[in-house]
This record gives structure tokens, C-alpha cells and sequence, in this order.
């Protein structure tokens, strides 16, 4: 049973590989055991595209059962509003009213104009996503607020920047940090 949540898992997280235009985007987890806390999100809006990277705090199936909360009100939220800022603030609002003691979510929201390269991004206390210039150069994408279920009333700042020929954005979790083999 374990197993086949975990593959309901890797489905729900979205493709593994996307190509549009220009842009390739590409995923990977690993889980420690069975069900993850980390996770990664696509939602092809048309025009633009939502992608969500984050990490919900415990591990194995509790945090695996929380996934599936966090994903739909990642979903529903970055659907309903065009800033990633709101999305957040919105997302933060629920889980910070849930009686059942949400875990502590970090996350990164992003929304991608395929055509512009325009790229819209609000952080909630998640490791610093890089953009890698073509030219060499490195960005930290900050710009955002606290963690989600952990500051009632939080509010969030999105950042933007254009994505060029060249350049690559490069999100993860703790999980490659804490990495030891």
C-alpha cells in the first residue's frame, strides 16, 4: 500500500520533463522513505505555467497524507490569482486556521510566461531558488515571506525577472543540502 501511495505521489507531482518553446523543465525526488515531504508541482495555465517546489516538515506518510492538501490548495490558489504573492498569502491564511495543526510548509511558487520568458516568484521560507545567467552570472530569488502555517495574517512579496537564451532556474529542497552520499 505504501508503494502505491508513493506512485500516486510521483504522479500527482507532474511530469518528470516538460518542453515548450524554449524552456525544458525537469524534476527529480527522491524520497527518504516510501511518501515525501518534498515535492514539486506543474500546472499548465495556457499562457503561463504555475510550478510549485516546497517541503513539508515531518517525513514518510505523514507528511506524504499532508501532500496531498498542500498540492490542492497550491493548485486552487495558484489558479485563482495571478500573483504568486496572493496564491501564498491565501495558502498561509488555510493552513494557519486548520485545527488539526498544519505541519510548517516552505515553498516557492512560480509562474512562467512561456512567450515573454517573464518569470513571477514568491518564497515562503524555502532554500533560495539560483538563476544561472547565460553569461555565468547568479541570482537568489528571496523575495517573498515566512514559512506557511507558522504566522497567522503573514503577508507575501512576489519578485520578477525575465528568463533568457541560456539561462537556467535551479529549485530544490533541503533534501540536496542534507545530502550525504
Amino acid at each position: 500500500e505504501l508503494y502505491e501511495a508513493a506512485q500516486m505521489q510521483r504522479k500527482l507531482s507532474g511530469p518528470r520533463q516538460l518542453r515548450r518553446g524554449q524552456f525544458e523543465i525537469a524534476s527529480e525526488i527522491f524520497p527518504v522513505r516510501y511518501l515525501s515531504g518534498d515535492f514539486f508541482s506543474v500546472s499548465d495555465l495556457g499562457e503561463t505555467t504555475l510550478l510549485a517546489i516546497g517541503d513539508i516538515g515531518g517525513k514518510g506518510l505523514s507528511a506524504g497524507m499532508w501532500f496531498t492538501h498542500v498540492l490542492g490548495l497550491t493548485r486552487a490558489h495558484g489558479e485563482s490569482f495571478s500573483d504568486p504573492a496572493a496564491a501564498l498569502t491565501a495558502i498561509n491564511d488555510e493552513m494557519c486556521l486548520l485545527r488539526c495543526g498544519a505541519p510548517i510548509t516552505s515553498m516557492v511558487v512560480f509562474r512562467l510566461n512561456w512567450s515573454t520568458g517573464e518569470l513571477v516568484y514568491c518564497n515562503a521560507g524555502h532554500p533560495a531558488p539560483l538563476v544561472v545567467r547565460g553569461d555565468g552570472s547568479v541570482e537568489t530569488l528571496h523575495e517573498g515571506g515566512p514559512v506557511l502555517g507558522a504566522v497567522p495574517g503573514a503577508r507575501f512579496a512576489s519578485g520578477r525577472l525575465v528568463l533568457g537564451r541560456g539561462d537556467t532556474l535551479l529549485g530544490y529542497t533541503d533534501g540536496l543540502v542534507e545530502c550525504r552520499n
